[in-house]
This record gives C-alpha cells, structure tokens and sequence, in this order.
C-alpha cells in the first residue's frame, strides 16, 4: 500500500498549530497508519479547522451524505477529530496532534501505538519544546 495519504496527511497537520514534523525514519508515517485507515486519512485531509456540518462537507467534498456522516461520527469516537453534538445539528473540524489527536488516543493506547509516540517524541518534541 502506498504512504501518500499518509505523507499528505503528515504535511496537512504539520500546517495546523504546533506542527507535525516528518522525519528521516518515517516514523510518523507509522504512528497514523496505526491511527487512521487510509480512507480516514483522505477525509481528515479534505477537513478544515473551522466547524462545519456534514451536509456543508458533503457539499463541499462531493461525498455522499449518509456514508460521510457516519465516517465523521466514528472518527470523532476514535479521537481523530473534533466534534460537538448541539442535538439535532452535529459540526466536526480537524485539530493538531498535541492538544488533539494524541491526548484522544490515551485510551485507546496499546503496546505499539505508545512505543511509536515513544520514538517520534525525540522529532516532534525537540520542534514542540
């Protein structure tokens, strides 16, 4: 399977506060393959930082409402997303790794998953720190 979604998505969230800085190993490339399937990593990257409802993505995107609703619910239940639900409206948005999608993998974190944050700590938290 090819990196480029998830190289892409390395580039989309080294752009949002805080950054996400590739390295020379590729571990960070590892650490969200861990986190997003392929087909999440594409709708997280056509995401945007500010809230929008399901219909405004699907409008915007193209991709058929009802399957993209609840793509968006079950990232947001595996911590790959923001989203609030207002009742009969839901609205989701992108957010960084630190303050973000990192603190939301906590309990969802097993051997692998803390020994690649482990490894790509030494790149991001130098950037970070």
């Amino acid at each position: 399977m090819s990196d480029e979604i998830y190289r892409k998505l390395v580039t989309v969230l080294d752009t949002l506060p805080n950054g996400f800085p590739a390295t020379d190993s590729g571990v960070e490339i590892k650490l969200l393959k861990k986190i997003f399937t392929p087909e999440e990593a594409k709708l997280f990257c056509d995401l945007k930082m500010t809230y929008e409802t399901p219909t405004d993505i699907a409008q915007r995107t193209g991709r058929e409402f009802e399957a993209l609703e609840q793509m968006l619910i079950t990232m947001w239940k595996k911590g790959q997303l923001f989203g609030i639900d207002f009742g009969e409206v839901k609205v989701f948005k992108i957010m960084p790794w630190i303050f973000g999608i990192y603190e939301f993998q906590l309990n969802r974190m097993d051997k692998k998953l803390a020994e690649l944050c482990e490894e790509y700590y030494h790149t991001y938290g130098k950037q970070f720190f």
